[in-house]
């Protein structure tokens, strides 16, 4: 519900959570691409302060199916070295803050936006931000794709086991977005965390660290 609503305007979400959610709204940011020259992610925060004041959500927008910018993001394949961590899709790193000329900023307030909650985390990881990763409970994606190689995927199995962070991966029947960027012999992007896949008839499975095709083709 929360990723779906940071599809929406400041003000209805602000109006869904204080007065129908009952919980309180926190903020709504908008984060510059440097590369794009516009605002392209955006997520909402908010706390339930009536049952469980330590629960804090944060929600990042995902791709609109109508907007040429973010969709610029989404194909932008070239790699982001992260050293002693990873290669990652350059795009989602970009939209996670890359500046163009000053290249990846120190971790700051508001500082991060994402296209992927996963990336988020990595993020937090590299920065080695101790007090919120072990705050962290779960990060759940819906209908992501593959963010980066091999070593990042080893680097981050590492840190969610070291924080006890549940890491859920959704995805459903035919999406393509999972299966992007193609994994040949050029482009090695890799998925990571437990998946829950659900065919066109909802039922679901539960796997651990496999590749959606292998998934597809067992259907």
């Amino acid at each position: 519900m929360a990723s779906k609503l940071s599809y929406e305007n400041e003000e209805f979400a602000k109006i869904i959570i204080n007065d129908h959610w009952n919980m309180k709204f926190l903020y709504f940011d908008n984060y510059w691409n440097d590369y794009v020259k516009d605002y392209t992610t955006q997520a909402i925060m908010f706390q339930d302060t009536r049952v469980d004041p330590n629960l804090i959500v944060v929600a990042f927008r995902g791709t609109h199916p109508f907007d040429p910018k973010a969709w610029r993001v989404d194909v932008d394949l070239s790699w982001y070295e992260i050293e002693g961590v990873g290669q990652t899709h350059s795009g989602f790193m970009k939209a996670l803050g890359l500046q163009k000329r000053k290249g990846w900023p120190e971790l700051g307030r508001h500082s991060l936006g994402g296209a992927l909650a996963i990336l988020f985390l990595t993020v937090l990881a590299i920065h080695e931000e101790e007090w919120l990763m072990d705050k962290l409970e779960g990060v759940y994606t819906f209908g992501q794709p593959r963010v980066g190689d091999n070593q990042l995927k080893e680097y981050m199995e590492k840190k969610l086991e070291q924080y006890d962070v549940r890491y859920f991966r959704f995805v459903y029947c035919n999406d393509i977005v999972p299966r992007v960027p193609y994994d040949d012999d050029n482009v090695f992007f890799t998925h990571f965390g437990t998946c829950y896949y659900y065919n066109s008839s909802y039922k679901g499975k539960v796997k651990k660290c496999i590749e959606i095709r292998e998934i597809l083709f067992k259907n």
